[in-house]
């Protein structure tokens, strides 16, 4: 087993971000328990140390608020990822996910860019409860203009952690929900098939 590396997801998820936030200046994390805490769930644990509360900033308990303040960033030419500590609470904050986040690129023509990452924990594999439980991932599968990562390894999390957060908001279609890897170009013009644009989106 030598050179064979174990880690958790938590850690996987730690070094993504932390790879992200030392790559690009425009990245920074806001969430609640993100900073001082470390994390509800020790994801962001070190990293205030690491990189300043300039860069890790603590929420207060409003997740309208704290995404809709990461969707104004992400406008304005930052790389917010934003922590909602579970997926149940994301709802709290569903009119800026689905009408804001979801939609500002296409409703503005192309014109208005929002690269942000809306990380959260979702399921019930730690028996936490009627409120912290839900899967909701396929719910937001549905909505135009978001992209789904949910990655099968600790690998991938770390990975995709650290590509998402460098491409968010580059490319996203209406079609592009769901899919973790790109699909070939098809003739119209767009990745995703599904989707008529000539354009590249």
């Amino acid at each position: 087993m030598s050179g064979t590396l174990r880690m958790t997801y938590r850690d996987a998820l730690r070094e993504g971000v932390r790879l992200a936030l030392a790559s690009d200046a425009r990245v920074f994390l806001m969430g609640e328990d993100v900073g001082r805490y470390g994390g509800t769930y020790a994801v962001s644990k070190g990293l205030l140390a690491e990189f300043g509360e300039a860069r890790v900033r603590d929420t207060p308990l409003s997740e309208s608020a704290f995404v809709g303040a990461g969707i104004g960033a992400a406008l304005n030419g930052m790389r917010p990822i934003v922590e909602v500590m579970t997926v149940n609470f994301s709802l709290l904050a569903l009119d800026q996910i689905v009408n804001n986040a979801a939609t500002l690129r296409h409703m503005s023509g192309g014109q208005l860019a929002v690269p942000v990452v809306i990380r959260m924990t979702t399921g019930g594999g730690r028996q936490l409860a009627a409120q912290h439980s839900h899967s909701l991932e396929g719910w937001y599968a549905h909505v135009p203009g978001l992209r789904i990562l949910a990655p099968a390894t600790a690998e991938g999390s770390s990975r995709r952690s650290t590509r998402t957060v460098s491409r968010a908001g580059t490319r996203t279609c209406p079609a592009s929900a769901s899919s973790p890897r790109r699909p070939p170009r098809t003739r119209a013009g767009c990745c995703w098939p599904r989707c008529r644009s000539r354009t590249r989106c």
